[in-house]
This record gives structure tokens, C-alpha cells and sequence, in this order.
């Protein structure tokens, strides 16, 4: 009898198998999806759009076995949304000129919930205009969009040939807008937005552009003739232009047409060496652009050689 008593005590878990020792009995999980933390709403065009992320995990950190079920509450009024869903639009006409509240809820399988998302306070317009007869011309500062309607605050979006996705180049009011973050001979697709307060418009059609530099140089300024004892000197004002390439140089003896003596050069001046004295000589200059447009000929300077 001793030794079945000293046994006991030296286990502590007497009519058991096993020594372990037992705990506090755990509550049963309650399987509540975590809230929803990134809720965000838009106004387009005539319709209300939610976006959000789904959670993995419940409130306890365990992961959710059963999809939870989506409800969407506008102003307090539950709407249903399939399951898996992320993104969700329903009409805004019955909601213009008001402000709307929003927040979702994720209910388990008993109907419980751990609470509301973030909750949006959305202005609800009548739906702004979508920009129509959208334009995309060459320019010399790079591309020049246009569009209608003629007024109100509008969204540009850009997307080069080698980029995946669109990403606003301009927030910009009127009807028209320059694009000068461009190259000449890339391809770009643009598409426009109206916004008014909060709401935007739906997106407009994509137009798409190959800017070409077609657009020559301003014709040299300033151009002189100085005689010296056995040449012309010829200055002018240096263009400004960024892909100015250089000049052409034209002389006309008497009143004679003008024939190029220069190709192409970078100075803002030329050295007439090849001269008959007490001749007249007649000199325009024009500017000449990288990609080969050449300006206007400039005004005509006259000299008598040495």
C-alpha cells in the first residue's frame, strides 16, 4: 500500500497514463476576420468605386479557412458583396450632391463581426463631363494635347512605349496642355480626366502621338559685316535653341543670287577671304537644327571688299 501511495505522489496524476500537467481550459476561437485598414473610395463618372484589402488572418491571428462575408454600408444601409471580391462600384446618381459614408464589415459563418473598416466621408457630385476630341500635336517644346470640354480642371495621363501603366503627367485647368517631358520620335498614349471636387470622370479615349522635330530654328539676329584689310568679318547673335546645330553662311556678289559658301559651322561668325576688290558682296545667314531644319535666311548685310 505504501509503495501504490509513494508512486502517486511522485507522478501527481493518480487513474492517469501520462504525468503532463493541465492548464486553464481555453475559450472557443471566435473566428473573426481582422478589419479591413486600407478602404478607399472614389467618385467615376456616374459611379461609386470602393477598393480594398482583404485580410488572411482573424483577430486571434489564425488564418481565415472560410471566406468571411463582404458587407458594404452606405450611409448605414448593408449591401452585399461576393465573396473574393476587392473592388466594387455601384451607382452615385442616387447620392448626388450629398455626402456619402462608407465602411465594410466582414462577417464569419455565426454572422459576427470585429468591427467596421475605416470609414470614408465620400462628396457625391452629378457626374463630371468625360474630356471628348482629344488632340496630340508636335511642338517644338514637345507635345501639345487639346480637348473638350473648354473649361474646369482636368487630369493628363501619360504612358511611354516602354512603360507598363499610365501615371499622370498634369493637373492643369483649360482645355489644352504642353507636354515638355518628351523626346522626338517616342511614341506616347495620353488619356484625360475631368475632376470636379472629389469626383472625376470617367476616362476619356487614348490618343496616341509620335512628336517629330519639324520645327526650324529662329533666323540669326544681328548680323554685321565689318571690312578688314584683306577679308569680311561676319558676326551674328548665337541662337538659344537647345539642338541648334550650326550655321550656313550664303553670299550674293553685286546683285547676283546667293549661293551657300559655308556647309555647316558652330561660331557665330565667318572670315570672308576669297574676295575681288572694291566687289560688292551681299551676305545672309541661316541656323540649322540638329535633326536638319534650317531657319529663314536672315536680313541682308552688304560690304565693298579691300
Amino acid at each position: 500500500m505504501r509503495t501504490v501511495q509513494a508512486l502517486v505522489l511522485l507522478c501527481g496524476c493518480a487513474g492517469f497514463t501520462g504525468c503532463g500537467y493541465i492548464g486553464e481550459p481555453l475559450p472557443p476561437s471566435l473566428k473573426l476576420p481582422a478589419r479591413i485598414k486600407d478602404l478607399a473610395a472614389v467618385q467615376r463618372g456616374d459611379k461609386i468605386v470602393v477598393q480594398y484589402t482583404l485580410p488572411t488572418l482573424t483577430t486571434e491571428g489564425q488564418p481565415i479557412s472560410t471566406p468571411p462575408e463582404i458587407q458594404l454600408r452606405v450611409n448605414g444601409e448593408a449591401r452585399a458583396i461576393p465573396s473574393g471580391v476587392t473592388r466594387y462600384e455601384f451607382s452615385a446618381a442616387p447620392f448626388y450632391n450629398q455626402t456619402v459614408s462608407l465602411a465594410i464589415y466582414l462577417l464569419n459563418s455565426n454572422q459576427r463581426h470585429a468591427g467596421p473598416s475605416n470609414t470614408i466621408a465620400l462628396q457625391v457630385v452629378p457626374a463630371p463631363p468625360t474630356p471628348s476630341d482629344i488632340r496630340a500635336l508636335s511642338d517644338p517644346a514637345g507635345v501639345k494635347l487639346s480637348w473638350q470640354p473648354s473649361s474646369g480642371t482636368f487630369r493628363v495621363l501619360r504612358k511611354a512605349e516602354e512603360e507598363k501603366q499610365f501615371a499622370v503627367v498634369a493637373t492643369t485647368r483649360g482645355p489644352a496642355f504642353i507636354d515638355t517631358n518628351t523626346e522626338f520620335g517616342k511614341t506616347y498614349r495620353y488619356i484625360v480626366q475631368t475632376l470636379v471636387a472629389s469626383a472625376e470622370s470617367d476616362l476619356s479615349s487614348e490618343v496616341t502621338v509620335t512628336p517629330k522635330d519639324t520645327f526650324a530654328p529662329a533666323a540669326p539676329a544681328g548680323v554685321k559685316a565689318v571690312v578688314s584689310t584683306q577679308s569680311i568679318e561676319l558676326v551674328w547673335e548665337r541662337n538659344m535653341e537647345p539642338d541648334l546645330g550650326g550655321y550656313r553662311v550664303y553670299r550674293a556678289t553685286g546683285d547676283g543670287p546667293f549661293t551657300r559658301v559655308t556647309e555647316m559651322q558652330e561660331s557665330p561668325s565667318y572670315s570672308d577671304r576669297k574676295l575681288t576688290a572694291g566687289t560688292t558682296f551681299r551676305y545672309r545667314v541661316s541656323a540649322i537644327d540638329r535633326a536638319g531644319n534650317e531657319s529663314e535666311l536672315s536680313a541682308v548685310v552688304t560690304a565693298v571688299s579691300p
